[in-house]
């Protein structure tokens, strides 16, 4: 904390934070790494910003949270443009989480991940096109 107040960080410490983080999940120390996880959520990283939003996501680190998942993931995509939380933020409408269920904003929001290099948006890019593309397709969302 007083290296990050005094002096600030670089991205290659974010990402030694994280993996260092993801090393004490696997071993069990929650506490510690939850608490690293909200510190470094808390600066101006939008990777670190990325991480925590998934883990608000998924409930194993810190106590699961989908509107503020949501939030972060929305704010980091549609502000900062951040090309992975476009991808999720697509999963979040394509599934409805955190708002409703919205096939076609969810198959916009993949093609631009994809066109960011997001290369896992393909696969869902490709499934809700299908969807979207079907006979019945103008009564979905």
């Amino acid at each position: 904390l007083l290296q990050i107040s005094n002096k600030g960080y670089s991205d290659d410490e974010v990402e030694e934070i994280i993996k260092y983080i993801t090393k004490l999940t696997e071993a069990n120390s929650l506490a510690e790494a939850a608490q690293l996880l909200l510190i470094s959520g808390a600066t101006k990283s939008k990777f670190a910003q990325f991480i925590l939003a998934r883990a608000l996501y998924k409930g194993e680190i810190l106590q699961k949270n989908l509107s503020e998942s949501f939030t972060l993931i929305n704010r980091l995509a549609m502000d900062d443009d951040y090309p992975e939380a476009i991808c999720d933020l697509a999963q979040f409408y394509e599934n409805g989480i955190g708002i409703d269920q919205d096939k076609k904003k969810a198959e916009v929001l993949y093609q631009d991940a994809m066109d960011l290099g997001i290369k896992r948006a393909i696969v869902h890019y490709d499934r809700v096109r299908k969807q979207n593309s079907g006979l019945f397709s103008i009564f979905k969302k």
